[in-house]
């Protein structure tokens, strides 16, 4: 599978990034590993410390236009109307857990949820259902994109620097 996104992210380069990334905001991406993506991305395009910032900003603005385009898509309706959702096919009661957990801590959840590897992007459901002023939302989810990006690049970058 390594090779393969290699091959993808060499070959196709950043238009590949915005669309896995963007659908990785969108919670439809989630089976591609962008965790993975990013650091061959970093490795494989990147030849300076230029263009390991362009590609960190360019997957987070991606990922966080993913999750405002959910963001509007599900905006002003309600955790049922959601749920009943053909194309929401996170379980019931995760979302349950994710809407608790926002209420618990409000709208800086956003921010931190992106910071963690597997639930990534979920607090946008209830962001969006709680009707977060859009500003606040954008904002608090690039933030926790870009956290989560640079650890992630930094972290792949400082491995790789050491192999060599």
């Amino acid at each position: 599978m390594e090779s393969t996104l290699f091959a993808l992210v060499l070959g196709i380069g950043i238009p590949f990034l915005i669309i896995v990334f963007f659908l990785e905001g969108m919670l439809i991406g989630k089976i591609i590993p962008t965790d993975l993506i990013l650091p061959i991305a970093l490795i494989g395009l990147g030849n300076s410390y230029i263009d390991y910032i362009s590609i960190i900003l360019i997957t987070s603005l991606s990922s966080t236009l993913g999750q405002t385009f959910l963001y509007k898509a599900l905006s002003n309706k309600g955790l049922d109307q959601v749920k009943k959702n053909k194309y929401i096919t996170i379980k019931d009661q995760h979302l349950d857990t994710a809407d608790e957990y926002f209420e618990k801590y409000g709208s800086q959840s956003v921010a931190i949820s992106n910071c963690i590897p597997g639930i990534r992007g979920l607090l946008t459901i209830p962001a969006a259902i709680h009707s977060i002023p859009m500003k606040r939302f954008v904002s608090l989810s690039f933030t926790g994109n870009l956290f989560f990006h640079i650890v992630v690049g930094s972290v792949a970058l400082g491995i790789f620097s050491t192999l060599l």
